[in-house]
């Protein structure tokens, strides 16, 4: 039976499916809720079945929909408490079968940042199939690293706050893994990473093999995570990036601590930061959500990229690290306005510059360990300046 799409993101799902050999019949949110049921009994399917209708395409993995609906809510969320006077657009979010490690409102341009789905003129926001197993990938490994073995994160941070030393914490996210388990990395079109993401990820288990408080951690970085990858593309439309909006400068210094080419970048993170700050915060009584999540997804995403960038190119590494710096004031600004916070606030100012560090010197050791580390050692001076240690 032919499958005709409903709309331009369906086309490309149906593109892709073919693409990769696949029945398009197969992929139908029935068939995949189907197949979730006699794979996991007792999973409660019935909160994949409405937000199926949520979705904006019936071939979408049924997986990530929750996790799409959630950072929509949040950026929703966000852009009404926002002091910034954000517009309110109406976004949609859909899966790109790339396996590149990226994010895109169509390509950021004037003419094409909207699209028509269902006769609503809306914004798209494609997330690569790369990225988003990257990102579950993240979300894994760093809860199993951090809090595999301690009472949450908060005694997690105390910990690295008491070791302070970037190459064991580096080792410890190198060397602390799971058995192989590549069922993980099916994601929209289950095809496997491309030759250049090959390296990635460090073996890992299933996430039902790690305690419950863990696997809390996991779900919420992946969320956490996502809210800012997704918030930091609306970013962009919401400042005028694209041209859809009338342009917004958020950043109004005369005398800018970046080179100016990545004003947009910076700006559209603190986007994705508030996203997260306050989208997310404002759900706490709804969903449980720790605030040490609205801080440590965000950096652990950003010094991941940071890591990453530095095996290909000096430059783009010196882009994401001054994303990462500007996200580090940025939030130790909005903690330092939070006087209740004291202890806190200490927690976070002696565990982030090792953290996120420790992470770029990570990324080292598994891209390129015979290469020198002045970088890692250079940029974690800068993030305790910043953190005013």
């Amino acid at each position: 039976m032919q499958i005709l799409p409903r709309n331009r993101i369906e086309e490309e799902h149906l593109k892709a499916l073919k693409r990769f050999g696949y029945q398009p019949t197969d992929w139908t949110f029935e068939r995949q809720l189907s197949a979730l049921r006699k794979k996991f009994p007792d999973w409660k399917t019935d909160g994949m079945q409405s937000l199926s209708r949520w979705s904006p395409s019936r071939f979408e993995f049924v997986e990530l929909v929750p996790l799409y609906y959630l950072a929509t809510t949040h950026i929703q969320t966000m852009q009404q408490m926002s002091k910034w006077a954000l517009p309110a657009t109406q976004f949609l979010i859909a899966s790109d079968p790339s396996q590149k490690l990226a994010a895109y409102c169509n390509e950021h341009s004037n003419h094409v940042s909207r699209d028509d789905v269902g006769n609503v003129c809306r914004h798209i926001i494609w997330v690569n199939i790369g990225l988003i197993n990257f990102v579950k990938v993240l979300a894994n490994h760093f809860a199993w690293v951090l809090a595999g073995d301690k009472e949450g994160l908060i005694a997690a941070f105390d910990d690295v706050a008491r070791t302070q030393d970037l190459e064991v914490l580096a080792v410890r996210f190198r060397d602390r893994r799971f058995p192989v388990d590549t069922e993980m990395l099916r994601g929209a079109y289950p095809q496997q990473c491309s030759e250049d993401i090959s390296w990635f990820p460090p073996p890992f288990g299933r996430i039902e093999d790690l305690s419950p408080k863990t696997q809390t951690v996991v779900r919420i970085l992946q969320i956490a995570m996502t809210t800012f990858v997704i918030g930091h593309e609306m970013g962009h439309i919401y400042l005028g990036h694209t041209g859809f909006h009338p342009r917004k400068l958020l950043i109004t210094s005369q005398t800018l601590p970046f080179p100016a080419p990545f004003r947009a970048e910076i700006e559209a993170d603190l986007v994705g930061t508030m996203s997260v700050f306050d989208g997310i915060a404002a759900e706490v009584s709804k969903s449980r959500f720790s605030i040490d999540f609205t801080w440590i997804a965000p950096l652990l995403y950003l010094s991941t990229m940071t890591g990453v960038a530095l095996h290909y190119s000096d430059e783009k590494a010196q882009e994401w690290a001054w994303r990462l710096i500007m996200f580090s004031k940025t939030l130790v600004g909005t903690l330092q306005k939070c006087e209740f916070e004291h202890e806190r606030i200490r927690r976070i100012s002696l565990s982030l510059p090792t953290i996120a560090a420790a992470t770029i010197e990570w990324m080292r050791l598994e891209l390129a360990p015979s290469a020198p580390n002045d970088f890692s050692y250079i940029f974690l001076d800068q993030l305790r300046t910043v953190c005013g240690r």
